[in-house]
């Protein structure tokens, strides 16, 4: 879970009840599943007997982050970051326990709360004095845009990171926080923080970071990127949240059951061994989809993602597709083949056959490849098998849908307009 630490932590941890801090800028309307290594750092640092402290970006959200940006990220207005604020502060509350008394109860506050009270000639005199060009010019996203050239970096984006440094140096000389966390791409963040701690002189201060959750091609999840999968539910629903754990390969969902759950060692290096002697039953990926998705959103949400899962893709029968609303349904199939036929064309088909031969050959290319297809025992429409070329045709879901699976694990959907 940890890449990078500045020395001293693990003594001071364990010496002292201590805070420590992860920050999220608001610049979304919801967290998606790169916030949540940082954030299991916090359900970590609590269950350790710590203070968690979550710090919502609300004055940085409107000056962005540069940190892994190639180019000036777009402003948002006052009013987008209120409504993400909003928006987010009601998943933070779902992550963790703000109950919990005796100094380890999870504390939410907002960067804008003491940043609207700021005077800029006292901020440029009381931590720019202390923050040298030099330093800032040092850092690794500052050299990358500067050598781009062109635009390279605007005043705006120059100051993040004295903006990040203050909010730590007021965290930790107000709520005595001595920690903070974040994932890799923040170091430099971090870093900035303790100089200005050091140069201070407000006590001891440390940074740790959490290697970052990356796609398969490498690149990681965040906000902006293309295929980021959401923690609210409407954004990126339950079951697609629950199907993106599923779909991780072994060595990811060895790894991910060890940074993103709280399960001990010992359980998982038994579901390591379980999945292995059985790799079918994708062991390490069901149980880390239901960790996961158990904490993200609810049992009841966990439960009916599995539902789905067994209905659309498991032994469930024909009649448990009729039970799904049309908005679900068709996000639970988000991803797989659709095959559109017009209505009219739809009124003039008399058999399976003229379904599955469609008019692009995705489904099946020619009426013998179907037929064989049948004869095989390989063809289900709406859960129900086909056992004849001459069967009669299933009626439409909800007027407009056909699940077909052709074979074990192909499916499609065909849309009727």
């Amino acid at each position: 879970m940890v890449q990078d630490l500045t020395e001293g932590i693990q003594g001071h941890l364990g010496l002292h009840r201590s805070a420590g801090y992860v920050g999220i800028d608001p610049t979304a309307p919801s967290l998606h599943v790169g916030n949540l290594a940082p954030l299991m750092l916090l359900r970590h640092l609590q269950n350790a007997g710590h203070r968690p402290v979550i710090l919502l970006g609300g004055a940085t959200a409107m000056i962005g982050d540069p940190s892994g940006k190639a180019k000036e990220r777009k402003l948002l207005d006052w009013e987008a970051i209120r409504h993400n604020q909003d928006r987010i502060t009601l998943q933070i509350q779902k992550l963790f326990d703000t109950s919990a008394t005796g100094g380890q109860e999870a504390l939410l506050l907002n960067n804008l709360d003491w940043f609207a009270q700021c005077n800029v000639l006292e901020f440029v005199r009381n931590v720019g004095k202390h923050i040298s060009v030099g330093y800032i010019n040092a850092k690794e996203t500052v050299k990358r845009r500067i050598a781009q050239g062109g635009s390279g970096m605007s005043f705006t984006e120059y100051t993040y990171p004295l903006l990040q440094a203050y909010d730590f140096y007021h965290l930790c000389t107000t709520y005595d926080v001595r920690l903070q966390m974040g994932g890799s791409d923040q170091w430099g963040n971090l870093t900035t923080g303790l100089e200005l701690i050091g140069k201070k002189q407000a006590g001891p201060a440390f940074a740790l970071t959490t290697p970052l959750i990356t796609k398969p091609d490498g690149t990681k999840f965040g906000k902006t990127e293309a295929g980021t999968v959401w923690l609210d539910p409407n954004l990126t629903s339950p079951y697609a949240f629950y199907q993106f754990w599923l779909n991780c390969n072994d060595e990811l969902a060895h790894t991910l059951l060890k940074r993103l759950t709280m399960l001990s060692l010992e359980e998982i290096q038994d579901c390591y061994k379980a999945h292995f002697a059985d790799p079918s039953q994708r062991i390490l990926q069901r149980k880390l989809a239901r960790q996961v998705t158990r904490w993200v959103h609810s049992r009841a949400a966990l439960d009916r993602a599995e539902q789905i899962s067994d209905v659309l893709f498991g032994t469930s029968a024909h009649g448990d597709l009729n039970t799904f609303p049309e908005k679900e349904l068709i996000d639970a199939l988000s991803g797989i083949p659709v095959v559109e036929i017009q209505r009219p064309a739809w009124k003039n088909f008399r058999s399976v056959i003229d379904v599955v031969v469609d008019a692009h050959g995705i489904i099946c290319q020619s009426r013998s490849q179907a037929r064989r297809l049948i004869q095989e025992g390989g063809l289900w429409i709406n859960k129900q098998k086909i056992d004849t070329p001459q069967d009669q045709m299933p009626e439409l879901l909800h007027n407009a849908y056909l699940l077909i699976q052709k074979g074990r694990k192909r499916h499609f959907l065909v849309h009727v307009q």
